[in-house]
């Protein structure tokens, strides 16, 4: 898959960035950023056609922030008193 123009844009959009800066920062930076920015599938994506020698690691990440979004789901559900009791 090619990256776009949209694709940088959009990359750059979510993480507050320039596209010039996506281009040339190093992909650390790019996680880190997206780690304080929010987790986004789409922005996940489109970093692992950036850097394609690095996707084993966005998978490993994106594995790990989507279990974490779960167990805070799931905490919130537990938390939430049940409407079938009095």
């Amino acid at each position: 898959m090619k990256l776009t123009p949209d694709d940088l844009q959009y990359l750059a959009g979510h993480l507050g960035l320039l596209v010039g800066q996506v281009r040339r920062v190093p992909f650390p930076f790019l996680i880190a950023v997206m780690e304080r920015r929010g987790y986004d599938k789409q922005a996940v994506a489109i970093l692992a056609k950036l850097h394609p020698q690095e996707a084993h690691k966005l998978v490993l990440w994106s594995c790990s922030r989507e279990h974490e979004e779960a167990m805070a789901t799931l905490d919130r559900y537990r938390q939430e008193p049940d409407p079938a009791e009095p």
